[in-house]
């Protein structure tokens, strides 16, 4: 303390204590991490400060920059999730009540234990490896020509087996192979994929396309990637418009049987019969094909409150592109056979902002019927156009549909205000 208290500045820009030189640079270190010690120095006036200009500008200026610079927040957990007490952890799998002094195990995932918030949080569990004996590799022909020219011919065990590729039988992905020996002239026939169950399609033709979609492409990406590969034409226009439609139709009906189930967990969790109709929250969003307000596809989706899960969703279409190239042709038999098969998938007319409250509010009308659930509680965005046509229509007759705001959004728009 008193080599502290006896410090002096000198007009040669050191800092001299107890027999200590500090050039300039330590100087600022030190007033950087010692100003409110210093600061108490010179009010107590055992500050010695030097009457030379220079070293006061500099204090000052040091000051000025401290002043101006915001500490760093630190991450202290999501606080909007209430955290719960150790006592009130339990075992996984497994959740304890009390009914009457008796205690019950009711047998249930750690997923139905925590909530929304919690479960984005919590680590993500470790994927178990796959069976090492299944699935689809990449190999090139030249090393498989190679592997079969030391195997013999297992029905005169004499001949080689050589391989034949049958390029008019190719079916997109799935190649067709012929193996043949050399000496006694049998052959038979394979494909590289299985078909699918119950279907003549190949596997690896519609993982090939689901992938794709998956990452946003189309059938120029996937040409693109045959191309990269050195790979043959795999499909044509036809057959890829195939394989979308009954990829489709495959992640409908998964959809509508997951949908389904979170509707059943409501009910669950506010424990009515499934027949009963359930009043609950709900998240109401919607979303574009493209930016600008412009798009002219869009879907609005309804997400549960309580588990985090789709309830429901709607999409929005404009525009029908098979519509548009068939009415550039003339009147003849193709066209007539074509529209008495075609399904038109326009079923919105007007802008792209006007998407969102047309979407909740067909998603409103047929939550009895459908879900068996009233959504009587309104989480929204923010955006009061989607409310203000749910409030007009009163599709659950004179119950009241209660607005709440998203935590999420007020929290980004309050932000953004405040730094603007």
């Amino acid at each position: 303390m008193k080599k502290h208290a006896a410090a002096t500045f000198t007009r040669h820009n050191t800092f001299e204590s107890g027999g200590i030189a500090l050039s300039t640079n330590q100087r600022t270190a030190f007033l950087h991490h010692h100003d409110n010690y210093a600061q108490q120095l010179l009010s107590a006036g055992q500050f010695n400060m030097s009457t030379t200009r220079g070293d006061q500008s500099f204090y000052n200026r040091n000051r000025k920059f401290r002043s101006k610079r915001r500490s760093k927040r630190k991450f202290l957990g999501n606080r909007f999730v209430t955290v719960r007490s150790e006592e009130a952890i339990v075992e996984p799998n497994t959740v304890t009540t009390a009914d009457e002094g008796q205690d019950e195990t009711v047998n249930e995932t750690q997923a139905d234990i925590l909530g929304p918030s919690e479960r984005k949080l919590a680590p993500t569990p470790v994927l178990q490896p796959q069976d090492q004996s299944d699935g689809f590799r990449i190999i090139h022909i030249s090393f498989l020509t190679t592997l079969l020219e030391s195997v013999v011919c297992g029905k005169c065990k004499y001949g080689r087996v050589i391989l034949k590729e049958n390029t008019e039988r190719k079916m997109g992905f799935a190649s067709s192979f012929t193996f043949e020996c050399s000496t006694c002239a049998s052959s038979c026939e394979m494909y590289t994929s299985p078909h699918c169950d119950g279907s003549r399609s190949y596997e690896i033709n519609r993982r090939m396309v689901l992938g794709l979609l998956q990452i946003g492409g189309g059938k120029s990406s996937l040409e693109r990637l045959s191309s990269v590969l050195n790979m043959p034409k795999v499909m044509s226009d036809d057959a890829y418009l195939d394989t979308v439609r009954k990829v489709n139709d495959a992640l409908e009906k998964e959809a509508s049987f997951s949908m389904e189930k979170a509707a059943h967990e409501e009910h669950k969790i506010f424990g009515s019969h499934l027949k009963e109709i359930v009043e609950c929250k709900a998240m109401f969003d919607g979303t574009w094909r493209k930016r600008g307000h412009s798009s002219l596809q869009g879907v609005v989706t309804a997400i549960s409150a309580e588990t985090g899960k789709c309830l429901d969703y709607e999409t929005l279409n404009k525009v029908c592109f098979s519509c548009a190239r068939w009415d550039r042709k003339e009147n003849d038999a193709a066209k007539d056979n074509w529209l008495a098969h075609h399904k038109c998938p326009i079923n919105f007319v007007g802008s792209a902002t006007a998407m969102e409250p047309e979407g909740v509010k067909r998603i409103y009308t047929r939550s009895e019927d459908s879900k068996r659930l009233q959504y009587t509680g309104y989480i929204g965005d923010g955006d009061l156009k989607s409310f203000s046509s749910i409030k007009a229509s009163k599709p659950y007759a004179d119950k009241e549909i209660m607005k709440y705001e998203c935590v999420g959004h007020v929290q980004k728009r309050m932000g953004t205000a405040l730094e603007n």
